[in-house]
């Protein structure tokens, strides 16, 4: 899950009057936008605010979720899809349809098959809910409780491979915030009893989740509200035995907000590291023998300010990582403002090391958060919230 940013004062120049706004859904509906060198799709086309959003493809098929409370104070989870490699999508449907909020969604996808999972508090207390569709995303199955514990359950991830599904998320029920982790060999028909895999007397927190075969992954955070770190664990043989929690990020510095990827035996784990107050930086570690070693983290965004919420996807060509940056542009009257931008860059599979310069794939001087990327024969696919109408939307481009 991206991690917070800092609080940002809206400047004027971020801003549309309502007739701009009008145009600007006008044209959300029927074309791409442009906002200097970049073209990408409006998704959302809400009045409300659309946030954190999930990608996942399959063949021609992309599919994205997000959380979006245009239907009242409640949020409720929406999705859209495209069968042509992204260049339409459908128009947002509403998959959670509940009475309390529903928020920060995960998506896997594998032939017609289409996962959605959520935290959800229409029974109370959050627990996390899950559907499935098996013809592409056309139509879903009746939303079902998967975590059916006492305490409050968050932050889902989730992971599939060769039809074997799993479902990481944060969960209250032991009295401290613990990681917990439910598998489904049948297709997601039915879920084992979810097992502890944090096992921490502290507070563990945001998991993010990759299976490659056999191989399955976990990273979170874990800490104080002062200080956190990040935590992996791995399992060789399909989750039935795991290693024990170790630190991977290796400072005494404010860690969080992991995000992990695994393909063909190589494993890349990235993170936000704090550097000092006013500075965020990016960070990554990998494993080229299955996660039995790490590298030496190494600081990918060098940045002067603020590079948070990093997510990376692979593919057999390539390792592309995205990420939040602030870039702070000074005005005529020497005043300054930054912009929160969505940066991407490919590494280096050898060395994790950027491969070239990071691009702003956004460029809409405005607020981008939230980032989301999946590579697919079509290329590099990115989905974020963006606040460029005044409210946030879900934006999507293609690299």
């Amino acid at each position: 899950m991206a991690a917070g940013l800092p609080k940002v004062q809206m400047s004027d120049r971020n801003r549309l009057t309502a007739a701009a706004v009008a145009i600007l859904f006008l044209l959300c509906s029927t074309a791409l936008l442009t906002s200097g060198s970049a073209y990408y799709l409006n998704l959302s086309k809400g009045p409300g605010n659309s946030l954190f959003p999930a990608i996942a493809t399959s063949g021609q098929n992309v599919y994205v979720v997000w959380d979006d409370d245009r239907a009242g104070d409640a949020e409720e989870i929406f999705f859209s899809r495209s069968t042509d490699g992204g260049v339409t999508f459908s128009d947002p449907q509403n998959l959670s349809h509940n009475s309390g909020a529903s928020r920060n969604p995960a998506v896997a996808a594998s032939g017609d098959d289409v996962y959605v999972v959520w935290e959800d508090e229409s029974l109370g207390s959050s627990e996390i809910f899950y559907l499935v569709s098996r013809d592409g995303g056309a139509t879903f199955s009746v939303p079902m409780n998967i975590s059916q514990n006492a305490g409050s359950s968050t932050l889902p991830d989730l992971a599939l491979v060769n039809g074997v599904l799993y479902v990481a998320w944060q969960d209250e029920t032991f009295g401290n915030s613990e990681i917990l982790l439910s598998s489904s060999f049948d297709r997601g028909q039915s879920f084992l009893t979810a097992r502890n895999l944090s096992q921490s007397k502290g507070l563990s927190w945001s998991p993010a989740i990759a299976a490659d075969g056999t191989d399955l992954y976990v990273v979170w955070e874990e800490g104080t509200q002062d200080t956190r770190e990040i935590y992996f664990t791995g399992s060789l043989n399909g989750g039935v035995a795991f290693t024990a929690p170790k630190v991977i990020s290796g400072t005494a510095m404010f860690a969080t907000a992991p995000a992990v990827a695994a393909l063909g035996g190589h494993l890349y784990v990235t993170w936000t590291q704090e550097m000092s107050a006013s500075n965020y930086d990016i960070f990554l570690t990998q494993s080229a023998d299955r996660g039995q070693s790490l590298t030496q983290p190494e600081n990918i965004s060098k940045s002067q300010s603020y590079s948070g919420a990093s997510v990376i996807a692979l593919s057999p060509e390539s390792v592309q990582l995205a990420w939040v940056e602030g870039v702070v542009t000074a005005e005529a009257d020497g005043k300054s403002f930054t912009d929160y931008e969505i940066y991407s860059a490919p590494l280096a599979r050898s060395s994790g090391s950027s491969k070239a310069q990071p691009q702003n794939v956004s460029e809409t001087h405005s607020t981008s958060v939230n980032p989301v990327i999946a590579l697919a024969p079509g290329g590099l696919y990115i989905a974020w919230a963006d606040y460029t109408a005044g409210n946030f939307e879900i934006l999507f481009a293609q690299r």
